[in-house]
């Protein structure tokens, strides 16, 4: 007989309805329907419930109260109101030219910027310009500019230098020899 009465106790079926919370009120005024169902962690049919159990039409004239004076005193967001600040980015109308205009032979500047390419020595995305200017990621740099940056990050203009004197003499001799 003991465990019948005992079987009685625990409710069969579904669990029992959760209880609305205390400082329900308060969080409704403040937060809104939505705002509740979040702050609580609870499904819109339970913050109705709770509602109607505390008066849903005394809450809701609370609720439309607070938001009246919030708005009255600026401290409100619309649906207009921007979220995070903007900022007026202001940009040139064209290009300003690049004053830089040291004399670099191409040969080093074409492999200055294979050098620059190289992942361990930045990974630049680079390309050439129209007017003889290079691009080097986003900032637009002079030849002579392109190469000082590959000589910080360690390109030797030296050994380049060598290779194509070597180049070219061996050029020369070739078209000596079929003379």
């Amino acid at each position: 007989m003991a465990t019948a009465s005992a079987s009685r106790d625990v409710p069969k079926g579904r669990p029992p309805l959760r209880k609305c919370p205390d400082d329900f009120d308060v969080i409704f005024v403040e937060q809104g329907r939505d705002g509740c169902e979040s702050w609580y962690r609870a499904s819109r049919k339970t913050v109705n419930r709770w509602m109607n159990e505390r008066g849903a039409k005394r809450l809701i004239g609370a609720r439309a109260a607070f938001v009246a004076h919030q708005r009255a005193n600026g401290q409100w967001m619309t649906r207009s109101t921007r979220l995070v600040e903007t900022r007026v980015v202001r940009r040139t109308a064209r290009l300003q030219a690049i004053r830089d205009r040291r004399k670099v032979d191409p040969t080093v500047i074409r492999h200055a910027a294979q050098y620059l390419r190289v992942v361990r020595h930045g990974g630049f995305i680079i390309s050439q310009a129209q007017n003889g200017d290079w691009w080097v990621g986003s900032r637009r740099l002079s030849p002579a500019q392109m190469l000082d940056l590959a000589l910080s990050k360690g390109f030797d203009d030296k050994v380049i230098m060598l290779q194509s004197d070597a180049a070219d003499l061996q050029c020369r001799m070739a078209s000596e020899v079929k003379r």
